[in-house]
């Protein structure tokens, strides 16, 4: 079984453990007539719950009993950061949501197949700063002194490394020593408040994964 297949079907078998020990995972399948024009994440006819327990799922497990394709990119932990937005018991779901987009994220999108003599020499986006991103995307609407945030990593081709990822904040208030504790501890991170000096102009030359609305 090619690797992403392996790791797909591990994270379907987590992602419905955690449903199952919220008491969200249902017994019953919703009648027929909720699974049409369902909308884009069964958002239309289905609680989130359900899409995840009968659409996500079977697909993920039907593409690996077939050995078929995956789609490239998956935006399953955006969509659950609305919808669970305020649910604090679903945290670790999110995670996990998290981990299963990271798996379609460039380098992480592994099908198992020879790099190509073209390829450029440089890594698609590390896995854990995709996590990173959904996690900082769920907490910063809390950290109201945040106006906008940047993340950002630099990588060394010389070393074939990535550094640590680095947070660049821009603020209109002081913000709680403690902001970040919530956040798990597998992922480090350096914060900073975005100023005038070279890394601040380097972050800024992105776009920001947050800004607040108005």
């Amino acid at each position: 079984m090619p690797k992403l297949h392996e790791r797909a079907e591990k994270l379907a078998d987590e992602i419905e453990a955690e449903l199952v020990r919220l008491g969200r995972w249902s017994a019953q399948r919703p009648p027929n007539e909720k699974f049409v024009d369902m909308g884009a994440f069964g958002m239309k006819t289905l609680a989130p719950e359900q899409w995840l327990q009968f659409v996500l799922l079977p697909r993920v497990r039907e593409v690996v009993k077939e050995k078929g394709e995956f789609p490239e990119s998956s935006n399953v932990a955006v969509w659950a950061m609305r919808n669970f937005d305020g649910d604090p018991d679903s945290d670790h779901l999110q995670s996990l949501l998290s981990d299963f987009d990271a798996l379609f994220e460039g380098a992480a999108f592994d099908r198992d197949a020879p790099p190509s003599s073209d390829a450029a020499e440089s890594p698609g986006p590390d896995p854990k700063l995709t996590r990173l991103t959904a996690r900082l995307m769920r907490l910063c609407p809390q950290l109201h002194a945040v106006k906008s945030a940047y993340l950002a990593q630099l990588y060394f081709p010389s070393t074939d490394q990535l550094t640590t990822p680095v947070l660049g904040l821009e603020l209109d208030g002081p913000l709680a020593v403690d902001a970040f504790v919530s956040l798990p501890k597998d992922d480090p991170f350096i914060a900073m408040v975005l100023a005038e000096d070279a890394i601040s102009r380097l972050l800024r030359l992105g776009t920001p994964f947050y800004t607040r609305g108005a």
